[in-house]
């Protein structure tokens, strides 16, 4: 082969390297960033929801029901309607 065959093979291996590294920079990274968040969001929900005593989990419950009693299907936006200060 070739001396300039072989530099340019390199620069297309070089370029082709750089291209996988910045789409694995530009979108595996991230995937994997808001999977790890997402579980710690999870553990801090589970660790939550296991300290919660029989008594707490009734009034969840009790509101669930309260505002399930109050939805609208056929509302068009979340936001219609004020947020209870409890939830704020």
């Amino acid at each position: 082969m070739k001396g300039s065959t072989k530099t340019g093979l390199k620069i297309f291996g070089l370029v082709i390297f750089i291209g996988v590294a910045w789409l694995t920079y530009a979108y595996i990274f991230p995937i994997a960033g808001l999977i790890y968040y997402g579980n710690r969001q999870m553990k801090a929900g589970q660790k939550y929801m296991d300290s919660l005593t029989e008594r707490d989990v009734q009034v969840w419950v009790n509101r669930t029901k309260k505002y399930l009693a109050e939805f609208d299907p056929k509302a068009d936006m979340i936001g219609s309607k004020p947020v209870p200060p409890e939830l704020k």
